[in-house]
């Protein structure tokens, strides 16, 4: 990478993706089936299904439609390698990004605790969530970081 991409700072501004949407559907449906399946041996697994059906819809509108008080509406990551994060409230807190978020070209789950509340926030992203050289970026000066370099 070059000296100036990482003197740059990123800003993600993540948009309602399809593909987080198709996913958690396709997931929660395959769940409802199996739910199905067992509840046509065990006729009290059948409770499931509305556990099943309320977490699609929470799901949903958190990660697939960006809905919610805890959504994160935009994150900055800036030159010095700290990042700060917007939620609903629109103001910009600092957070530190978790080790345990999930890096892969596909998708990008970013897991961050604020620092001044200690408050944990989640990014999904996928690859219509932001531009693709934004993504591009953001992966690489990922990569480099997980790297030590």
């Amino acid at each position: 990478m070059s000296s100036r991409e990482s003197a740059t700072a990123i800003e993600l501004i993540p948009r309602p993706s399809r593909v987080v949407r198709t996913a958690l559907v396709a997931l929660h449906g395959i769940a409802a089936a199996a739910a199905v399946w067992c509840a046509l041996r065990q006729p009290w697994l059948s409770v499931l299904l509305p556990v099943i059906a309320l977490h699609l819809r929470w799901s949903y509108r958190r990660f697939g439609c960006l809905e919610g008080q805890r959504v994160v509406r935009r994150v900055i990551w800036r030159r010095d390698g700290s990042w700060q994060i917007a939620d609903s409230g629109a103001s910009m807190r600092e957070a530190r990004l978790l080790a345990h978020s999930f890096l892969h070209p596909a998708l990008l789950v970013l897991n961050f605790r604020r620092l001044d509340d200690g408050a944990r926030r989640v990014v999904v992203l996928c690859r219509d969530s932001e531009s693709e050289a934004v993504l591009r970026q953001l992966r690489r000066r990922l990569h480099l970081r997980a790297a030590g370099a």
